[in-house]
């Protein structure tokens, strides 16, 4: 089988005068014609025009739906490319900018916010959980006293 595999360019390409020239006494060349000709009705027949080797039909689905998709994808970067313009000018503070007031927060805002960041933190009371034996020394039923 695998010499039918190796043979099989030789057996596609090469003209039978010639192959008999080559192999005149070989004794087992007849074996490995025949695995290669098996072989070979599972490959292309790379003779034939590729039209007439698969559906035509199927051939301009494939390009037209290639060419929808390249239109498509252009559309997605024509539309991330607008999108990054605009970001930049607003940063830059160009046309597409928001006005500005120049004061940011409000002032009963800024000082609501300023008051929650000087705050301490309040004092939480968290009642003792039930049934919970407190960690102690002599107690041997917690693992790894004993």
């Amino acid at each position: 089988m695998l010499l039918g595999l190796l043979y099989l360019p030789v057996h596609i390409f090469v003209e039978s005068s010639e192959k008999k020239q080559w192999f005149e006494g070989s004794r087992s060349i007849v074996y490995v014609e025949l695995t290669a000709d098996f072989l070979s009705q599972y490959f292309p027949d790379f003779g034939k025009e590729p039209e007439k080797m698969f559906d035509v039909k199927d051939i301009k689905k494939v390009i037209e739906a290639r060419e929808l998709l390249r239109e498509q994808d252009q559309k997605v970067k024509d539309k991330a490319a607008k999108q990054d313009e605009n970001l930049q000018d607003i940063e830059n503070g160009g046309d597409n900018a928001p006005p500005s007031t120049g004061q940011g927060y409000e002032d009963e805002l800024r000082k609501k916010l300023k008051d929650l960041l000087q705050e301490e933190p309040a004092e939480i009371d968290v009642p003792p959980a039930k049934d919970v034996i407190p960690p102690d020394e002599s107690n041997s039923q917690l693992p790894g006293h004993e």
